[in-house]
């Protein structure tokens, strides 16, 4: 007997399988949800491209990069990766919408802040900040990005609510990667005053970012009992650094 005709991952499989009823009201969903958004987007043709990527997300691409979004929405494709990399939205104002809807529709007495780092393996070495580092997804020191994530969980559900992105040493001021460095910087749009701040640190002001309170908090996010965060996050001086907005 193979493990899927188990009785028990049968009874799983049952319980994990989607009606066309159930779903039949997604696309209807996701427009009122896009609806709360759009007007965070500055150009008139971006709502739609935000659209198109959304639904790209949402989809069983193997791969959802900009380029296959676009192929399977029969899109060109410079259109939408330059509205991904290089579009000139604000992408903290829509942050900040995001905290505001989590805290109308998910605020709970009893709601955690989750802290956690999370590694996406890469093949290149043009990805900001990618490094040979630790990548707890494969379990060893591979040719990575590795970002900090910030989630609010409450009996009514979970969301994201803050990300940042680490730089590893030789992609901080110092420029360690040489004049290669300076180059894939300059393309990947990293700040020249770039500062960089421990794991710990920029997960503080992560949690702060989130903070309801008047005066305090970008977005008014619902207020937490509670902050969890994983092994790596305060480990030490050891641990990576995120990458923070121009030093002053």
């Amino acid at each position: 007997m193979s493990v899927l005709e188990h009785p028990t991952a049968q009874a799983l499989l049952a319980d994990a399988e989607v009606s066309a009823a159930t779903v039949s009201g997604c696309r209807r969903r996701l427009a009122g949800f896009l609806h709360r958004y759009l007007p965070r987007f500055y150009r008139v043709e971006q709502h739609d491209l935000a659209r198109v990527v959304l639904e790209g997300k949402l989809s069983t691409l193997q791969r959802k990069t900009s380029e296959p979004i676009a192929v399977q929405a029969g899109r060109p494709r410079k259109p939408v990766q330059h509205f991904v990399g290089a579009g000139g939205w604000d992408d903290e104002r829509v942050m900040a919408e995001l905290r505001r809807h989590v805290s109308e529709t998910l605020a709970d007495p009893d709601a955690v802040l989750v802290l956690d780092p999370s590694a996406f393996p890469k093949s290149g070495a043009d990805s900001c900040g990618v490094s040979r580092q630790w990548c707890g997804r494969l379990g060893k020191v591979e040719n990575c990005q590795v970002g900090v994530f910030l989630a609010y969980v409450s009996a009514a559900g979970q969301a994201l609510v803050d990300r940042r992105l680490y730089l590893p040493r030789e992609w901080g001021p110092a420029l360690r990667l040489g004049g290669r460095g300076r180059r894939v910087r300059a393309v990947c749009g990293v700040p020249g005053g770039t500062a960089r701040a421990a794991v710990a640190v920029r997960a503080g002001r992560a949690v702060q970012h989130a903070d309801p309170r008047p005066g305090r908090g970008a977005g008014r996010g619902p207020p937490p009992t509670a902050v969890a965060a994983g092994g790596r996050v305060g480990s030490g001086s050891a641990a990576p650094a995120v990458a923070e907005g121009p030093a002053g």
